[in-house]
């Protein structure tokens, strides 16, 4: 079926891009291109942001049947106190998003998106510190936090495929490499109690 579909778009379908612009298949070519990309410091860095601001709610979310089960007793049902403020601040950002598109800069879009997210941050500290334990309550101040990154998703995208215009494709690829295999290193290793990891998601984040 994949060799069918392959043969077809191969035949079929016309390239687009313009001689000039195609970065041939050879496996030297190919392997110098990625070493450029992965060798430019810049790339790493704008690649690794929206990762680190992904990893610190991946940390809860692989752990949430533990936290709600076990230290709050709550049954399947009772996921919604997390998944809810989660997925509700995700769609807030994109209509947010959407509505101010071409208004304002990718600065100032990240600027309003870190804002949220610096709220979030610190009501969350301060709630761990006042208590000295987690509450549901607590999982309210991550419809901000996951509104925030939702908000500075798009530019921090677009920022680190600028730097190779003529390579977006791979540029994108590895970037989707990188944000992925830092997100799972961070579940994997998240073994601890509910409060370190807690304080392991503020530190990814302020990272």
């Amino acid at each position: 079926m994949a060799q069918s579909d392959l043969a077809r778009t191969a035949l079929r379908l016309p390239e687009t891009l313009p001689k000039t612009r195609r970065q041939p298949l050879h496996p030297r070519v190919l392997w110098a291109n990625y070493s450029q990309v992965l060798r430019t410091s810049d790339f790493l860095v704008l690649s690794a942001i929206p990762t680190l601001n992904f990893a610190a709610i991946f940390i809860y979310v692989a752990a949430a049947p533990t936290y709600l089960g076990r230290s709050f007793g709550l049954s399947t049902y009772g996921f919604a106190w997390f998944f809810v403020p989660l997925i509700s601040g995700i769609m807030t950002g994109v209509v947010f998003l959407g509505q101010l598109a071409g208004r304002l800069s990718p600065n100032r879009t990240i600027r309003i998106g870190y804002a949220c997210m610096s709220r979030a941050h610190f009501s969350i500290s301060w709630l761990l510190h006042s208590l000295r334990r987690m509450c549901l309550g607590t999982y309210c101040h991550y419809f901000v936090f996951t509104m925030g990154t939702s908000i500075v998703m798009l530019s921090l995208t677009l920022l680190p495929l600028g730097l190779f215009p003529a390579m977006r494709g791979l540029a994108s690829s590895l970037a989707g490499f990188v944000q992925f295999a830092f997100s799972g290193s961070t579940q994997a290793r998240s073994r601890h109690s509910l409060r370190i990891r807690s304080r392991r998601s503020q530190a990814v984040w302020q990272l």
